[in-house]
């Protein structure tokens, strides 16, 4: 008897993280993934990656549970093992002007905890009504989702590059097909219930930021995410709007937002010389002014044309 062939619509870290479990649990079968992106071009490369499950809409929460709880899992086992630097282990909280209700998945991360109206006033401002605050994880897909997909190969999987137009055609080749096609199954499983949600985020360096911070205010939405070597700034939330291009009112409102909600942000330090101030004082100005010509690039765009100075000189 032949080892029964599975295939695999799509490549993004659902359809990886599908194919991969198939390959482990069901033993003795051949796993193909037919794709017409892999990582680094699908859209779970450019998320930030903090567990927390968010917009699920009319999922069963004991799904929601069960699935954010395994993903809990690996992500905290590969922390633990050194196995995976992706993955890091941050702070961080949620507020809001409207009421939060505490969350069906509230047991799985660390100290999570809803914080009282004078600690919020306190923190926040009198704008703010509710907030609750847990340790959590951020597993950057842009980092891990290639180490998965040595792995897939690793085991024997096969990787096809081509566009799927139509799954009645795939699954002819298969004994069992399994759609991961995300916002593609629109077309290829006729469900006209999904539909794209855009989401525009910056990355800025900021290796002083080292917890998250969400505000779920409707006229002030906005999250700041450390990564390993940037920090996502975000973001957008516009449903039925599927372009791909970096808007700059989108970019400029971000920007303030953020720096609104961390004003350390906009800061560029340039201090604890010790005792090397002066032999360092002008290799750390060009620096800096390196610093602030790409952080105004991100919230501006280009430059003007240069003006002329004479060098410095006694």
């Amino acid at each position: 008897m032949s080892a029964p062939e599975v295939v695999v619509v799509g490549c993004g870290v659902v359809g990886l993280g599908a194919a991969l479990n198939v390959q482990q649990k069901v033993h003795g079968s051949r796993v193909r993934i037919v794709t017409e992106a892999t990582t680094p071009h699908t859209t779970a490369d450019g998320a930030a990656g903090l567990w927390g499950p968010y917009i699920i809409e009319d999922t069963p929460v004991n799904k929601i549970i069960k699935w954010s709880s395994s993903t809990w899992d690996l992500f905290h086992g590969w922390m633990k093992s050194g196995a995976n630097t992706s993955v890091m282990l941050i702070p961080g909280v949620t507020i809001s002007n409207q009421e939060l209700q505490p969350e069906p998945w509230r047991h799985i991360p660390f100290a999570y905890r809803h914080l009282d109206q004078p600690t919020i006033r306190k923190r926040f401002g009198d704008d703010y009504v509710s907030a609750y605050e847990y340790t959590s994880l951020v597993a950057e897909p842009l980092r891990f989702m290639p180490k998965l997909l040595e792995e897939f190969k690793s085991n024997g999987g096969i990787i096809e590059h081509r566009k799927v137009t139509c799954l009645e055609e795939e699954a002819k080749s298969a004994d069992i097909l399994v759609n991961c096609s995300g916002l593609g199954a629109r077309e290829l499983a006729l469900d006209s219930q999904m539909y794209p949600v855009r989401g525009q985020v910056m990355r800025v360096h900021a290796p002083w930021v080292d917890s998250f911070f969400c505000d779920e205010s409707d006229e002030n939405f906005c999250y700041i995410i450390p990564n390993v070597e940037t920090v996502v700034l975000g973001g957008t939330h516009q449903e039925d709007d599927s372009r791909l291009n970096v808007d700059l009112d989108d970019k400029r409102i971000i920007w303030s937002r953020c720096t609104t909600s961390m004003p350390s942000l906009q800061v560029v330090h340039n201090y604890g010389h010790g005792g090397a101030g002066v032999s360092l004082f002008w290799g750390c100005g060009q620096e800096v002014a390196e610093l602030v010509g790409q952080a105004l690039h991100r919230i501006h765009g280009p430059p003007h044309k240069p003006q002329c100075y004479k060098h410095s000189k006694l």
